[in-house]
């Protein structure tokens, strides 16, 4: 009989343990900073250079630029954007990573 009751309360302290970590993890993935453009607007005169600013950057993930009107303003692989002639252009940023090896890609904005 006893140890029938001790069982049953090793049982519930393990479900108990299962809850609070499942719950913790959440809540931790949740709170993870994300990445944001520092930078949303800027002005350039041609032949003049500026850099796209990230917030929150995170290790293994990767970043790419794209000009969407190449004539325009050109941008680097880090974010170096290059006035080529006057005019009005939109720059796509994307972070790119892995998850277990699948390739994840986010819409910066």
């Amino acid at each position: 009989m006893r140890s029938r009751g001790i069982r049953v309360c090793a049982v519930f302290l393990i479900v108990a343990l299962l809850l609070t970590t499942a719950t913790t993890m959440l809540s931790f993935e949740s709170s993870a900073k994300k990445t944001k453009l520092k930078t949303k607007r800027i002005t350039i005169k041609v032949g003049k250079k500026k850099k796209i600013s990230l917030k929150g950057k995170k290790g293994k993930h990767k970043y790419s630029f794209v000009s969407k009107n190449k004539r325009i303003a050109k941008v680097s692989k880090k974010g170096v954007v290059t006035g080529i002639k006057k005019g009005k252009t939109k720059i796509t940023v994307k972070d790119i990573w892995k998850v277990k090896g699948k390739k994840k890609t986010k819409k910066l904005e």
